[in-house]
């Protein structure tokens, strides 16, 4: 994600969007020509043209508010994934205390169960951004750090990782009520804390598997371009050798907006305009593990990751 300095435009528009530029201000420079050889025979009128850029504009709006909520949505479900990662680390400290013995500590440490659950919720964390991003959770640096080699095998054969470390994490805790460790009520509590996180997956699943429809981009793309080569036969007859440079710049803008919907459409891609789950991730590892653990174990603020060169991943 890009924070606190500005997108790469020269880059997006040099680069990504080239060829497009290219054609303009070769259309533009056709359009001059031919209005220098033929005069107002080889023009268009600017009317029929005017409507269509008022419709363009209103529909590359609708798509880019339309891929924007897409976007929010999916950091407001990533928001939902931290806040509940942390209240399942307070609820395994404060519903599964360890033995205190003989010591004077005024709180008990974590039993075993406790700290396995944080410890998967840890990695959860992690397996979730793998999810989200397509890759393979049993070779991520950080999850084959926290897990055990059984865990990371696991992950690697089942089809939804994610949701299996929930699952386990449920039946451990049924496992501890069976045995006497957990009262009814403190399991009721986790199992609505382990629902929460479901339900989060759930609406960032939907958004990964459910894109804008594919008539939005190929309509939007292609009528942009059709604009954009139609516009200078219309502005030539009135700006003449400015048509060069005015008719280009319009298209391009139009076109930088249909990109911009078509970027933020992608909120999990792992690039510079995609959201910042390797941070997300690694501050949820903190923010758990620094429960149960000595914080030299932790990782470095430095590898939760602040920007760099302006791109927070």
């Amino acid at each position: 994600m890009v924070v606190g300095g500005t997108a790469p435009i020269f880059r997006v528009v040099f680069v990504h969007l080239g060829a497009y530029l290219f054609a303009f201000v070769a259309g533009s420079g056709l359009a001059v020509g031919a209005f220098e050889l033929f005069g107002e025979h080889a023009t268009l009128p600017p009317m029929p043209l005017t409507v269509i850029g008022a419709a363009l504009s209103i529909f590359l709006g609708f798509r880019t508010n339309a891929a924007y909520g897409r976007y929010w949505e999916a950091r407001t479900l990533w928001g939902r994934v931290v806040n509940a990662s942390r209240h399942v680390a307070h609820q395994a400290l404060a519903y599964l205390p360890g033995d205190v013995g003989d010591t004077a500590a005024s709180v008990a440490p974590p039993s075993p169960v406790a700290e396995a659950l944080i410890v998967r919720q840890a990695i959860y964390a992690h397996v979730l951004r793998c999810h989200c991003r397509g890759q393979d959770p049993a070779a991520d640096q950080h999850i084959v750090r926290l897990a055990s080699d059984e865990q990371v095998r696991a992950l690697g054969v089942t089809t939804n990782p994610p949701a299996l470390l929930l699952r386990r994490s449920l039946v451990s805790l049924s496992e501890a009520a069976a045995r006497g460790e957990l009262s009814e009520e403190k399991l009721r509590s986790f199992d609505a804390s382990i629902r929460a996180l479901i339900d989060a997956q759930g609406g960032i699943e939907r958004i990964l598997k459910t894109p804008l429809p594919v008539s939005y981009t190929y309509y939007a793309r292609r009528i942009t371009v059709l604009y954009g080569l139609l516009l200078p036969w219309a502005l030539t007859g009135h700006l003449g050798l400015l048509t060069l440079l005015i008719a280009p710049s319009v298209a391009m803008v139009f076109l930088l907006i249909d990109n911009a919907g078509d970027i933020i459409e992608r909120p999990f891609s792992p690039g510079a305009f995609g959201l910042p789950l390797s941070s997300l991730s690694l501050t949820i590892e903190r923010n758990l593990r620094e429960l149960v653990v000595d914080p030299s174990e932790l990782p470095a603020p430095e590898a939760i990751g602040g920007p760099k060169k302006n791109v927070l991943m």
